[in-house]
């Protein structure tokens, strides 16, 4: 792959590492907040499960930064003309978890 590539990949990842970062952030804090006025417990209930749904989001935005680091230290080891496939396909964002060489 030439540098232009790699300039380009690099930076989308950056990128993307950059946003994932923040949804991380926002996830986390989501995931600490405490209840200050339930009412019942429906909303008890609620507030669980979002609790819930942000610390499971905020792990998988750490497991992206984790791939998208990855994928950076590939590009910056010169290995990019490698293709690395994970067995189970991510659903978000699969780009730091593969990257692909054109071959011309």
């Amino acid at each position: 792959m030439d540098k232009q590539k790699l300039d380009y990949f690099r930076n989308l990842l950056l990128a993307q590492r950059q946003q994932a970062e923040q949804d991380l952030r926002a996830n986390a804090a989501t995931g600490r907040q405490e209840a200050d006025d339930v009412i019942d417990i429906g909303e008890e209930s609620e507030l669980d499960l979002e609790k819930s749904t942000a610390l499971d989001l905020a792990g998988r935005e750490s497991e992206l930064i984790t791939e998208i680091d990855e994928a950076l230290q590939r590009i910056g080891g010169g290995a990019s003309g490698s293709t690395r496939r994970r067995a189970q396909e991510r659903p978000v964002r699969p780009q730091a978890a593969t990257i692909l060489s054109c071959e011309s």
